[in-house]
């Protein structure tokens, strides 16, 4: 959608953010009879795009339904789920990788081996803490940082236990940092429920 965006803003047709408005206007701009700048082989492309983002829209809609039967029958991703900030695809994702979490020692384990973590910098008897190290699985990575953005997003307006430690940590260190620090504390408390078997319990 991006590409015909910007194929055409090439041509002078500029046109708002959003897949419904795209979606609308471009039968309208391939037109054969429609009045506008674009010549055939333009409108040719826009219609096989127009096509293809249609084709694209089906099959996401098949894997959804897909992801979310899976979900549903598995009780790791349903235990996962009821963290905030990890929705459907980020507790699928987690239980693909790590399945019962076995093959680690614990969540702070899990959580360096995603890359949650800050880098060290040490000379003699000085430390210096760097960004995180990104490695590990980069997929699960990005969506339990994007599922904590949106909690720190919502904090700001909560008195609840959590979302105090989230302010405090903005107030400190900003809300990308903040991010990260919640996307780690994520990852070490479903690696928690992973090994215990047993159910989330927000804090009172």
């Amino acid at each position: 959608m991006n590409q015909v965006r910007g194929l055409l803003a090439e041509y002078g047709v500029v046109m708002r953010q959003g897949t419904s408005t795209l979606k609308n206007q471009l039968p309208k701009l391939f037109d054969r009879k429609a009045d506008n700048m674009l010549s055939d082989l333009v409108k040719n492309m826009l219609e096989m795009q127009y096509e293809f983002i249609k084709t694209l829209e089906k099959q996401i809609d098949t894997c959804d339904i897909a992801l979310k039967g899976f979900v549903k029958q598995d009780e790791r991703c349903q235990r996962l789920m009821d963290i905030e900030g990890i929705g459907i695809i980020t507790a699928a994702a987690i239980v693909a990788l790590v399945g019962n979490g076995s093959g680690f020692k614990n969540g702070r384990h899990f959580a360096a081996f995603l890359g949650l973590v800050p880098k060290q910098h040490s000379s003699g008897n000085t430390q210096k803490l760097l960004g995180i190290s990104k490695r590990g699985d980069e997929f699960v990575r990005r969506m339990l940082i994007h599922g904590a953005r949106a909690v720190v997003h919502r904090a700001a307006l909560k008195k609840d236990q959590r979302s105090c430690w989230i302010q405090n940590v903005t107030a400190r260190a900003g809300s990308n940092r903040a991010s990260v620090a919640f996307a780690n504390r994520n990852a070490r408390i479903a690696m928690s429920l992973l090994f215990s078997r047993q159910s989330y319990r927000k804090a009172a």
